[in-house]
């Protein structure tokens, strides 16, 4: 599990724990019904637009994560686009000079 997986799932749990203790408290809170109805309401309410906003910033790293990590498969792709073109030209140079000395009388 990636770390940003975990804190999602730890967000995800207090934000549940949160809305379930703010439920219990206005349930055995002393109000009218309606009353309590309307609190439940609101907490669920605000609850969702946390939920949203942390799911969106969630997103937004992960969108970030996934462009460093393509710009750094770029930039290891050509490190070894490098180093194979050097391979091949020290081959073709060394090809070279074995070919040099088999002409050698």
């Amino acid at each position: 599990m990636s770390k940003v997986d975990k804190t999602a799932n730890a967000v995800s749990v207090m934000a549940l724990a949160a809305v379930a203790g703010a439920a219990v408290a206005l349930l055995f809170a002393p109000k009218k019904g309606s009353e309590t109805r309307d609190d439940i309401k609101r907490k669920l309410r605000e609850a969702k637009y946390k939920s949203q906003d942390t799911a969106t910033d969630f997103k937004h790293r992960a969108q970030d994560m996934v462009g460093d990590v393509r710009k750094k498969g770029e930039e290891v792709s050509e490190d070894v686009a490098d180093v194979v073109a050097d391979a091949r030209s020290q081959v073709e140079d060394a090809a070279n000079q074995a070919k040099a000395r088999a002409r050698r009388p």
